[in-house]
């Protein structure tokens, strides 16, 4: 004689952890979001600083080639139009 389980779930109990599996993915994908963002604004400030130190220094087409490298990663940056 063979012996046969049956598994009940309880309503609702698999909704659950659909909603904290998909909670957990996008707080995931919030957090990668956010260090790219982190990365983006990191290499404006070096472009803008590079460009700065260069003006300074009265070289004025590699500063320009700094901020241009700023415009093509943010085309709207105020400080480097």
């Amino acid at each position: 004689m063979r012996t046969v389980v049956i598994r009940v779930r309880a309503p609702g109990r698999s909704v659950w952890g659909l909603w904290l599996v998909s909670g957990i993915l996008l707080a995931a994908a919030g957090a990668v979001r956010a260090a790219e963002v982190d990365d983006t604004q990191r290499e404006i400030a070096q472009h803008l600083a590079a460009g700065q130190q260069l003006l300074e220094q009265g070289r004025y087409e590699a500063a320009q080639a700094e901020f241009r490298a700023i415009l093509k990663i943010d085309a709207t940056h105020r400080d480097a139009l």
